[in-house]
């Protein structure tokens, strides 16, 4: 045995140790928030509720999502004349690709142990999802869906779709591509969300003002909630039993029990909050406010809004933006 060899591993170990354990405590409990008005990502440091960075990307970004294994923010950008996705380094904070794709995208799903990525066009004509290949940045292939395809989660083998145009939830197997079944939801499905302790899968029905629960293990409804008006997003925090409903047409985050799907309070925010992301360890909820350029803190342990974070212009626009999604890492 090389003892020598030993010895210089173990204080090359200890030696980084403290430069890796640094940089994860500094980039964890970041927010990313897209901003349409002025094409940027605004990064927040949770611990302080400050803006740390306002980030270049492409035109009208909206849709936005994290792939924790290899450390990259995923931003759609969807404008027409864009229509483009730009993957962000969350060591560096800096745009390192942008890739093309179909129409007028809007969200993003990450498949990140199969390194795939799936992108819905809701005004695109041919109703198709785009599928990325995150390892070289590329689109692969394309998969249909309903009309209006607007967000999506994953659950196990399976991606749920929500179709915006004809109040239904695609079912597609993502081993073979194909649509395993369609069910009927509430009118006009925006966004959804996963229970992953019942497996189930809630979706917004903008129209009908309700939620959707739907059973993952045989895909049938299970249950409809009503909740305030024009509800966009949904954040669930599996510990806490707990899912989120941004209500954009009332300024209210709708809070539903999970084990029994009941409204257990209401709280209010900012002007049409859309927008949600929870973080469990933290206790906390935010949300976007589009209208008043804000992420409202949420105490999750008293359901009260416990600090403001106000998203001005950067310093070469005018624009302070209209706030739209938000990832959290």
């Amino acid at each position: 045995m090389n003892f020598k060899k030993i010895a210089v591993l173990i204080i090359c170990a200890v030696c980084l140790l403290p430069v890796f354990g640094n940089d994860a405590h500094s980039l964890t409990n970041r927010l990313y928030v897209t901003n349409i008005a002025n094409n940027t990502v605004s990064v927040i440091d949770t611990s302080d509720n400050k803006v740390v960075k306002s980030l270049d990307t492409g035109a009208w970004p909206a849709g936005i999502a994290v792939n924790e294994l290899s450390g990259r923010v995923y931003v759609v950008n969807s404008r027409y004349d864009d229509s483009s996705v730009s993957v962000m380094d969350i060591i560096t904070s800096e745009i390192i690709s942008t890739i093309k794709v179909d129409p007028n995208p809007m969200h993003i799903a990450i498949n990140s142990s199969e390194g795939l990525a799936y992108v819905t066009h809701p005004e695109g004509k041919d109703k198709t999802i785009s599928v990325l290949n995150l390892k070289k940045n590329i689109l692969v292939r394309k998969i249909k869906a309903g009309a209006g395809a607007f967000h999506m989660v994953i659950v196990g083998n399976k991606l749920y779709v929500s179709n915006s145009e004809d109040s239904s939830v695609s079912v597609i197997n993502t081993e073979n591509n194909k649509v395993i079944t369609t069910i009927k939801v509430g009118h006009k499905p925006m966004g959804m969300a996963v229970c992953p302790l019942k497996k189930r899968v809630f979706v917004a029905g903008t129209v009908s003002d309700s939620v959707t629960v739907i059973d993952a293990e045989n895909d049938k409804v299970a249950g409809t909630i009503k909740v305030g008006r024009e509800p966009w997003y949904i954040g669930i925090d599996p510990v806490g039993h707990r899912a989120y409903v941004t209500n954009r047409g009332d300024g209210t985050v709708s809070v539903i029990n999970t084990l029994n799907n009941k409204v257990v309070d209401t709280i209010k925010v900012g002007g049409q909050p859309l927008g949600v992301v929870v973080a469990p360890s933290l206790n906390m909820l935010y949300v976007v406010n589009h209208t008043d350029h804000s992420v409202s803190v949420i105490d999750t342990v008293n359901n009260s809004v416990v600090h403001t974070i106000n998203i001005g212009a950067p310093l070469y626009s005018p624009h302070s933006g209209s706030l739209w999604g938000i990832a959290l890492f």
